[in-house]
């Protein structure tokens, strides 16, 4: 597996994505725990560019809070615990990710545009989302 940036560490492991995937490595022995797809679910169509001619598919860098791994990707915000490595909780989103999970004073908070209006004369906004993790999942 070839390691990409789009890491976090959390109690002994290294928590990544790559290719539709997170990986939970043991940092010690470097070997994989477990792997889980991220999106393998009936609505996991990449959104389409500005142009509309290309699908992008991102997954942002993960995030890990209280054994929960959090990651966006541009159909969702998907929770999966790192014990279990069920996926507790996905919430749909319409937008394009544009940054990574960043949890701070334990709330959740990610990016994200859309892009509206004929191709080359678009117009672009911007939402932040935030969810307060201290409550519950999201």
């Amino acid at each position: 597996m070839r390691l990409t940036e789009k890491m976090a560490f959390s109690e002994g492991s290294l928590v990544l994505t790559q290719n539709g995937k997170m990986f939970m490595l043991d940092i010690k022995t470097g070997k994989c725990q477990w792997a889980v797809d991220i999106d393998d679910d009936a609505d996991s169509a990449s959104k389409p560019t500005p142009s509309g001619l290309l699908p992008i598919i991102d997954y942002s860098q993960p995030s890990v809070y209280k054994g929960k791994a959090y990651i966006t990707s541009n159909n969702g915000l998907h929770i999966i615990d790192t014990k279990t490595r069920q996926k507790s909780w996905k919430y749909p989103l319409k937008n394009v990710v544009t940054a990574k999970c960043l949890i701070t004073g334990g709330v959740l908070h990610f990016g994200t545009f859309e892009f509206h209006g004929p191709p080359f004369q678009l117009a672009r906004t911007s939402i932040i989302y935030a969810f307060d993790l201290k409550k519950s999942d999201p």
